[in-house]
């Protein structure tokens, strides 16, 4: 048995590897365009040189802006103050929970009441103040 010939083993068939004939061929899309009736033609791109260097470098992106912060539903129902009390206690509902707060009070990691009004409550998170009314 030489390097370039290969014996089948149930047969005494040898097949020459040198001698073997392709039988790919390469395909031509030159067909008519079924919606349009015109056959298409190859479009030959001429790349500059100078921008193929362009696109091999990486662009950098700039870091998405911040979300803005998410303020949780608020709902104010309103005071409660004695006659001797100098600070009213306000009722507000944050997140389907009831509290009972006054002025300076903090909840919900940061949340402060800043200011209580009859109609209002100002409420601050870090350096954002919001208005709920009633």
């Amino acid at each position: 048995m030489g390097e370039d010939t290969i014996v089948a083993p149930n047969t005494q068939m040898k097949i020459d590897l040198k001698s073997r004939v392709k039988d790919t061929f390469p395909l031509k899309a030159n067909y008519r365009d079924p919606f349009e009736g015109t056959t298409e033609k190859p479009v030959v791109a001429i790349v500059d040189p100078s921008m193929q260097q362009m696109q091999q470098q990486p662009v950098k992106l700039p870091p998405p802006p911040p979300r803005p912060h998410q303020w949780p539903k608020v709902k104010y129902y309103g005071i409660v103050q004695k006659n001797t009390s100098k600070k009213p206690l306000c009722i507000v509902n944050i997140d389907d929970m009831l509290f009972n707060l006054r002025e300076g009070d903090y909840i919900l990691d940061g949340y402060m009441i800043k200011t209580v009004y009859r109609d209002s409550v100002v409420i601050q998170y870090k350096k954002q103040k919001r208005c709920f009314k009633k």
